[in-house]
Formats: C-alpha cells, structure tokens, sequence
C-alpha cells in the first residue's frame, strides 16, 4: 500500500480503524478526514482490509502464528501458571466475545441477526482467544449479534467445528479462562479435555460462600489481563503463593458476628469516621490485602458517595461509620449499591491497634463476593482505605470537572414521579439479564466487565 494524494497510509489505517471502533457512517468519516466523498471512504476502507488480510494477518493472527512453546515461554504470566495449573505443559487462554458496531440495514432479516438487545445496537461480534499477557492468539468470525449467538454457543460452534484447526494446537488439559456467559459451553470443553476456569454461580443463593468466591477471585485475577500482565514475575510468583496460602481459609469474623447476633450481644453505635481509632494504612498495605489495583480504584467512588452532610456542621461532609458499644476492634459501613438504589451492603473489618505485624484481623461484607478471603471486595477497600490511609480525613476537591459540579446543573423531576424506586430499572433485572441471571455485586459486576 503506498500513500496518494487523496490520503497517507497513516490517514487510510486511522479511517479503518475509526469505522471499526464506531460504525459510523462512510459520510461522517469523510467529513472528519476530509475526504471528497463517501465513494472515496469506501475506497479506502477496501483498500486497507485487502492489504491487512494478505501482508498483516496471515503472518501476525492465528494458531499458525505462534509455537506453544513460545506461549508458554513468553506468553504466560507466572500468576496464571501458579493459581490454574498444576503441569508445565498446559497453556491458558482467556476467552471473550467482543463486537464491532454497524449500521443499520435497509434487509430485515440482517437487521435482525445483527441487532444486540444487550448493547441496543446493531453489531457483529468477533470472539477473541488470547494469552494471560493479553497477546492476541486468534479472532473467529464473525457472528450475528442475535441471542441466537451469545458466547457459549459461538464457543461451541467453534470448537465442534475445528475452527482454524483449533483443536490441533491446543492439547488435553488447557486451561481455558471464561467468565458466566459461558457456563452453557463448560460440558463441551470438558468433553473435548479441556479445563474451564470461570467465576462461580449463586445458583439462587444471595452470597457465594467463603470457598466459591475465593476459587471466583483466583479466576479473575487471571483474566484480567492488564491487572496480571503488568507485574514482574517475582510479584506475579509472591502474590500468587499469597493467594493460594488463603484460598482454603474460612471466613472467622463472619462466624463471629453471626453468633453475636444471635446473641443479641453487638449494640451498633453511629458515629463520623474520623472519630475511629484505626490502624494506620499504606497504599501497599491495602494493595496487599487486595492482590491488586482494581479494588482501590473502585473503592474511591464508594467513599465519594458514602459521604453525607454532618448533623452538627450542615456545612461539613462526614463518613459514617459504626462501632458495637461492648466490643472493640470492630468497625462497619454501609455502603450504597453502585447499580440499584434498593440496595446496600454493609461491610465490617476487625482491627487490633496493637499488632503491628498484622493490624487488620478479618473482613466481611454482604455483598455477592463479600466473604472471600482471597483479597477483599470493593466496599471493604473503601472502609479501610479511609480509615486507615486518609485517616478519617475528608478533603474538600477542588477539581472543576467532578462529576458533583455537573449533577447541581441537571434538574430532577423525581419529587412529581409516580415510579416507585423498586418498580424502575432498580430491581436488578436490567443488570441481571447482562449477566445471565447470576445477580453479581457490584465488584464482581464491574470487574466482569473490564476483565
């Protein structure tokens, strides 16, 4: 391919990449490239898709591309080898449909196969295999975007199919990572020899137990792929041994506040956060309660809206917290559900100010995952990292882009609303029908979604 007067190949690459990113329209692209028409987009997109085809993908996309053993040398990172197998020949890949916007179709029939009642757009969806590092094995499809083809059924097409002469690379007792959408696919990949690694269910329940979300955040932490491909391998091999050391453990503080309140014995007293003599915290030290990054960042946006105006300064914000009035080293919060105003979460930490080694005794919470004791959940990050790195503190932001600011220029109708909160897209059926009806919390809802 070589540059024209009409446009570089720098400019053609940006346009294909731009209609594959958005599925806008070939007069909007243009418009935005300053291009004559849209004949002339529609030139360039054929143009950059033969020349990927025959000198890009053939040599840099597919099983024929790489080596297992390439894989497993350059390709694999050291916490997926410790948490998922337990042999030195088996290779994990991470499995996930992704799409690719596109325009409406004057066919019906196409129109249909390719709207997504999930994303509300028309689409196609690619299914993507890559390595624990992120490197891209292979990309099947196409498929239509109808519920015909969800994720389990495209896996299967695919491996019933020998996609790619898939089954001639991949060898018995592969790990292969997937998240719940493809809970219909796991008898498939067992028949082939395969090994599934995906979150656990709740199968009706309101809580996973202690064991199924610590085995839940050993699969996670390996599919998401930039969390575990930007550790070295000395930090990838330690957290991972830390992992695995807490995976059979119990949850001791649920037992105990569970007997309390049968007791009757714990009086919970509210009371501002900064009044809480808490263990002084690093930014390591919750990181290594964690495991990782993705709770802190999620826990920022709990302690943002889990601040409220003080009932003694109305001119103050405070972080409510409470303690039991007979007990010390308890402290708990209620914290706000991410995706439905008919739901909160209250999560507890035991602390001993004396213990230095080991400040931070025990956590729970009552979220979906919230009794692992493999890292913790979203909503306990939260709690310990205001009490123990802000120190209770709340600091006016300053920041004129927050969110805040613009939410006092929007008006709200809901004083005149006949809608019940629970009757709206609250009631979690909005969010369990993206998640096939496993009712995730919001760590793990949000985490599925990123990694």
């Amino acid at each position: 391919m070589r540059n024209s007067s009409a446009r570089s190949i720098r400019i053609a690459l940006a346009i294909y990449l731009t209609k594959l990113r958005q599925g806008i329209s070939n007069s909007v692209l243009a418009t935005i490239f300053r291009l004559g028409d849209k004949r002339l987009v529609s030139h360039i997109l054929q143009q950059v898709r033969q020349h990927l085809k025959s000198n890009f993908v053939s040599q840099h996309l597919g099983f024929i591309d790489i080596t297992r053993e390439e894989v497993l040398t350059h390709h694999q990172t050291t916490i997926a080898n410790k948490l998922l197998t337990s042999q030195s020949d088996q290779v994990c890949v991470a499995i996930d449909g992704t799409y690719m916007y596109i325009q409406k179709s004057s066919n019906n029939t196409f129109q249909r196969r390719t709207y997504s009642m999930h994303k509300h757009h028309n689409l196609l969806k690619p299914m993507i295999i890559t390595t624990t590092d992120g490197y891209i094995l292979s990309v099947l499809g196409p498929y239509f975007a109808d519920y015909k083809n969800n994720d389990a059924s495209i896996i299967k097409y695919c491996l019933m199919n020998n996609e790619q002469d898939m089954l001639s690379w991949f060898k018995d007792d592969d790990i292969m990572i997937v998240d719940r959408g493809f809970g219909d696919s796991i008898t498939s990949m067992k028949t082939l020899g395969f090994i599934p690694a995906m979150p656990e269910f709740l199968n009706g329940k309101k809580q996973l137990s202690t064991e199924e979300a610590n085995k839940t955040r050993c699969v996670t932490k390996t599919r998401w792929v930039i969390e575990s491909a930007t550790l070295n391998i000395d930090d990838g091999e330690n957290i991972a041994i830390k992992m695995l050391e807490q995976l059979t453990k119990e949850n001791v503080l649920d037992k105990r506040l569970n007997e309390l309140e049968k007791q009757k014995a714990l009086k919970w007293k509210k009371h501002g956060g900064i009044f809480c003599l808490f263990p002084s915290l690093t930014s390591n030290d919750i990181e290594n309660i964690t495991f990782g990054s993705y709770q802190i960042h999620r826990a920022k946006s709990y302690i943002q809206e889990h601040l409220k105006t003080s009932y003694y300064n109305p001119d103050e914000l405070t972080f409510e917290v409470e303690s039991p009035e007979d007990f010390d080293g308890l402290v708990r919060a209620r914290f706000q559900s991410a995706h439905s105003n008919s739901k909160s979460y209250i999560s507890t930490i035991q602390f001993d100010t004396n213990n230095t080694n080991e400040p931070i005794q025990g956590w729970c919470c009552t979220c979906t995952v919230g009794l692992r004791v493999v890292g913790c959940c979203s909503h306990i990050c939260a709690l310990l990292w205001h009490l123990g790195v802000n120190r209770g503190i709340i600091t006016n932001a300053t920041n004129p882009l927050l969110v805040s600011n613009f939410m006092n220029l929007i008006e709200d109708s809901m004083a005149f609303s006949d809608i019940d909160n629970d009757s709206d897209d609250d009631n979690n059926i909005k969010y369990s029908l993206t998640d096939n009806f496993t009712g995730t919390s919001d760590d793990e809802q949000t985490h599925s979604e990123t990694e």
